[in-house]
């Protein structure tokens, strides 16, 4: 194992120490839906909160620290004009409790989601959950430091997807980031194109593919999940999960959606499947993430005619000021397990800097039409709203603390809508 793997094992060690604490044209997949409830009205017309950093700027520039009051009438949108010309924009905030009183989300997912829209509701926690973590979770809402964010709109945001497809690539953390969608936006559905099912249950691409794994071998992929709907203005929000990236089951979904066009948006982000730190210690997972997202963005991304947004990654909560889940647990019989998600003071922030210096590095204006859903300083700030605070995977001693519940997952959304609309 290398020095600087040791120095941050160190580390984690004493901070715990010291903490003690488918196809988008008629396609191969088809389904019902079952809800049409309206969006639970919001709290406020518009998400403001205290600033921090630079008064100037619609976002925190990097590095900057200087504490500078704004007042919310001060502030300008979140993507505004000036906001919508950077590329990576630094977004910081604080999560405070709602004003709007009995607020717990913006909806009920077991009650008010479509029926593809299911999957584990942290509001209807396992036993054993600390009593008050449902109620103290889901009344919170996000606030930027230097903008303000316009609340989810689903009729504006089905006006701005008209005649348009937002096509999700990922792992596991886009599919709960389109089943977000499939709750938020459920009012403007058109309930019989709706459908979300394990891969195999759909005309996908079913081979064997195999990826290569940073010098030791070849992982294979696994195929997860295929998802879409289709909203009242012909919009369509397509979702395909797959854990690892591979070159040519992307060309042939790419294939089986049909042409990128110029007014489509292509969210993306892959990295849950490429640990840089675990137990046995290997680059392999870290160095074949840079081959592939090189291989994405070179091959598929900067050559589409479409609008590209990379998502930047989403924290886990393991252990440790990086939050890494070193599976140290999986290794020692009778324990320690982990049992619940803890704070984690900086993250895995370095998939976020390698895209930002692929960026800067890029040519001309090669890149101009990709730009960066910045969630992941707002996700480092929650680790008690993954799966495993509410009781998923605990039982075992694996609490979850990868997969998120649909409260910040929903905010994330509200991202996307701010940026797109």
């Amino acid at each position: 194992m290398t020095a600087s793997f040791h120095l941050i094992l160190l580390l984690l060690i004493s901070t715990t120490a010291d903490r003690e604490h488918f196809t988008s044209h008629g396609g191969p997949i088809q389904g019902r839906s079952s809800a049409d409830h309206h969006l639970r009205a919001h709290h406020s017309s518009r998400i403001t909160g205290s600033s921090h950093a630079d008064a100037g700027s619609t976002f925190a520039k990097e590095g900057a620290t200087e504490h500078t009051s704004i007042s919310d009438d001060q502030k300008p949108k979140c993507w505004s004009d000036e906001a919508s010309s950077r590329q990576y924009p630094m977004l910081t905030g604080t999560w405070k409790d709602s004003t709007e009183e009995g607020f717990e989300g913006f909806y009920d997912a077991t009650e008010e989601c479509p029926s593809y829209g299911h999957d584990f509701d942290c509001r209807r926690p396992y036993t054993g959950t600390p009593a008050g973590r449902v109620e103290e979770e889901f009344r919170k809402v996000f606030q930027p430091d230097q903008c303000s964010l316009e609340s989810l709109d689903p009729v504006h945001f089905d006006a701005a997807l008209a005649g348009r497809r937002l096509i999700m690539f990922g792992d596991s953390i886009m599919r709960i980031q389109w089943l977000s969608l499939a709750c938020l936006l459920r009012s403007q559905s058109v309930e019989e194109t709706g459908v979300g099912v394990s891969w195999y249950k759909t005309d996908l691409p079913q081979g064997e593919y195999q990826s290569s794994w940073g010098g030791e071998g070849t992982k294979e992929v696994v195929k997860q999940f295929a998802g879409q709907f289709t909203l009242k203005s012909g919009g369509q929000v397509i979702v395909r999960d797959m854990g690892v990236f591979n070159d040519t089951l992307m060309a042939e979904l790419l294939d089986e959606l049909g042409q990128l066009r110029e007014m489509d948006v292509v969210l993306v982000n892959w990295g849950a499947w490429y640990p840089r730190f675990t137990w046995g210690y290997s680059e392999a997972p870290w160095t074949a993430w840079q081959e592939h997202m090189t291989q994405l963005f070179k091959d598929f991304l900067i050559p589409a005619p479409a609008k590209i947004i990379w998502k930047e990654y989403a924290p886990q909560h393991h252990e440790g000021v990086l939050g890494i889940n070193f599976k140290v647990a999986d290794k020692l019989p009778g324990g320690p397990w982990q049992t619940d998600c803890r704070p984690a003071s900086v993250g895995e922030s370095w998939y976020n800097d390698w895209v930002a210096e692929y960026l800067r590095a890029c040519e001309g204006d090669a890149c101009k039409h990709i730009q960066v859903l910045p969630i992941f300083n707002m996700s480092l700030l929650r680790h008690n709203s993954h799966f495993g605070s509410f009781g998923h995977g605990t039982a075992d001693g694996h609490a979850d603390c990868l997969h998120w519940c649909h409260n910040v997952a929903d905010w994330w959304n509200v991202l996307l809508y701010n940026m797109l609309v």
